[in-house]
Order: C-alpha cells, then structure tokens, then sequence
C-alpha cells in the first residue's frame, strides 16, 4: 500500500491536499463595511442610519453569498471528478487514474467540510437579524423633513399661546383664592 506513495503524482497530490486544508484557514470570515458618510445634519440622521443599515446588509449578503457560492462550486466539481472517474473506469484507464480520482475528491470534499463554516453562516444570518430588528425597533420614530416642518411650526405656534394662556391662569387662580 504504501508503495503507491512513491509514484510523483501522489506525491504531487499529498502536498495538494496539504496546501487545501493549510488554505481554507485562511478564507477571510470579515465583512468589510465602511459608513458611508460620517457626518450628517440632525435631519437626515434617521434617513441616513436607514441607508447604513441597507448597506451593512448588504454586505452581510456578499459574504454569505460567497460562502455558498464557493460551496455549489465546490459541489459542480466533485461531481464533475464523480463523471471523470466513472468515464476513466468505463475507457478502462490505469488504475493511477482511479486513486488520483479518489485522492482529489477526498482533497475537495475536505477543503468543502474545512472551508463551510456552518456556525459562521448562522453569524452572518444573525447579523442580518439584528440590523432588521434595529431597523424596526425605530420605524416609528422616522420623521421626515416634512413631518419635522410641521411639527416645529406648531410648537411655535403653542409656545405662543402659552404665555397668555399661564397669564390667564395665574389671575384665575387669584380671584378664586380672593373670593375663597
């Protein structure tokens, strides 16, 4: 058996196989997100952390994107190996042909099992999460710079109306008590 470790291919495909486990270590799990713009009036802070939260989202997606992208490649592939082997067992190939097959899938399927972060994944689902629920928590705050117009119109208009009305109060309040 371990004769076959002496032809060049297997020993081509062993450190083939050491390279793969060694690279799916350093697959980068970091979702690069930049704010888009770091200074912003008080109006548009509710409009603007929206379009944050979209953003960040979004790039949440990439990752998660990525991952499974590279995972249904991976698949296509070793399906593909799984078509060529059979091709080379039914052209009668050497039998090198059959353990190279095998030794590249085996490499493959363990690059897929090393490189499919399933707990990560489910990081990237939650994040997701979070940003949507901080998203809604504050969907009935978010004010307009219409709706923020009309409000600090009508606060003018009662801290106007204020005045007179305390005026009217106090001298209520003083009869009342002369004539108590």
């Amino acid at each position: 058996m371990f004769t076959i470790l002496k032809a060049p291919f297997v020993k081509s495909i062993a450190c083939a196989a050491l390279c793969t486990t060694m690279s799916a270590c350093s697959v980068n799990p970091i979702v690069n997100w930049q704010r888009q713009s770091p200074s912003v009036s008080a109006i548009d802070t509710m409009e603007v952390a929206r379009i944050e939260a979209a953003t960040l989202k979004e790039a949440i997606h990439k990752k998660v994107d990525e991952q499974i992208g590279m995972q249904v490649r991976l698949n296509d592939s070793l399906l593909g190996l799984g078509v060529f082997t059979i091709a080379a067992a039914v052209g009668k190939a050497h039998r090198d042909v059959y353990l190279a097959g095998g030794l590249l899938a085996g490499i493959a399927s363990l690059y897929g099992t090393l490189n499919l972060n399933k707990p990560r994944l489910e990081i990237y689902q939650s994040g997701i999460g979070a940003v949507n629920c901080a998203v809604e928590a504050v969907r009935p705050l978010q004010v307009g710079a219409t709706q923020l117009s009309d409000i600090k119109t009508a606060s003018t208009a009662l801290r106007i109306k204020i005045d007179p009305l305390a005026r009217a109060i106090s001298s209520a309040e003083i009869e009342f008590a002369a004539a108590a």
